[in-house]
């Protein structure tokens, strides 16, 4: 559970981490048990072997349901039936980690916002930092730009608490934009503006 927890950003109370890790602990063993009674009968296994496989097997668990789970059909799926993000925080969704996304960060009780390439997110306790690189600093109003580094080997690192609002752009072969559209044809667009 803890890797598991670590791999989706989740954070549990203690005592919901030792109801989950009994629970699967109990189906590892019986998924184990059922295993050896059918595929490797013949073999004996140690107790410490026994344990290491445990390990090995509740690690792989964690590691493939994590990836699963962020997967665009999985992703989908959840969009439909719960209208829900399966991550913690819908920017995790929304960010195509195999193209670039251009971020634009209107900041709050500020005249600048920052523009750039998406580079990383880091969690902490209660938020976020967005860290963008080529980017440059804009005035919000009118939208001139006041500083840029985008040829510059830089980097900035931006606190969500900080952010007003956040303007995200796809590169044209986009999953993460074609499941965001939903498929929406222009008319079907068009008629939801008006």
């Amino acid at each position: 559970m803890s890797i598991y927890n670590r791999l989706t950003e989740r954070h549990m109370e203690l005592h919901v981490v030792i109801i989950w890790s009994l629970f699967i602990n109990q189906i590892i063993i019986n998924l184990c048990t059922i295993l050896h009674t059918f595929v490797l009968s013949e073999k004996v296994f140690s107790s410490s072997a026994k344990i290491i496989i445990y390990i090995l097997m509740a690690t792989f668990l964690a590691v493939s349901i994590s990836l699963l789970r962020n997967q665009l059909c999985v992703r989908k799926y959840t969009d439909k039936l719960l209208k829900k993000t399966p991550n913690k925080y819908a920017i995790d969704d929304t960010i195509d980690f195999f193209k670039r996304t251009t971020i634009f960060l209107y900041l709050k009780n500020s005249d600048v916002g920052y523009a750039g390439i998406f580079r990383l997110k880091d969690e902490t306790d209660s938020d976020f930092y967005i860290t963008l690189i080529s980017y440059i600093v804009f005035d919000k109003n009118t939208k001139e730009t006041l500083c840029d580094y985008s040829n510059t080997k830089s980097s900035v690192m931006i606190n969500s608490r900080d952010i007003e609002r956040i303007e995200l752009f796809y590169e044209n072969d986009s999953k993460v934009w074609e499941w965001l559209d939903n498929g929406m044809s222009k008319d079907k667009k068009k008629e939801i503006a008006h």
